[in-house]
């Protein structure tokens, strides 16, 4: 669950408990399992430790289905060979090193 390629980017502020106050858990749903593995897992810098505890807390995720996640779309960027500088990033395109050669 993340457009950004970090797991946290969604798991707590989409699911989390805290964040049904908040409102951006619309779900309302509020798994104490999940959420103190979820919590867990942002203190630890261990990748692979990391890892399996998203896979984790991803596994009562899909048990319980609060919701449903319908797509991730990809995108596709295409350029003509005479443009260099662009680099494609995941906030947005940015044009402003871009040329014609």
């Amino acid at each position: 669950m993340s457009d950004n390629g970090d797991p946290d980017n969604f798991a707590d502020t989409l699911l989390g408990c805290g964040s049904v106050a908040s409102g951006s858990n619309v779900a309302r749903w509020c798994d104490k399992n999940y959420d103190a593995l979820v919590q867990k897992a942002k203190l630890t810098s261990d990748p692979a430790a990391r890892a399996k505890l998203y896979v984790q807390a991803q596994q009562i995720y899909y048990q319980q289905a609060p919701w449903i996640a319908l797509a991730n779309g990809k995108t596709f960027y295409a350029t003509r060979s005479n443009v260099s500088g662009y680099t494609v990033s995941l906030a947005g395109s940015d044009f402003s090193k871009a040329k014609l050669d």
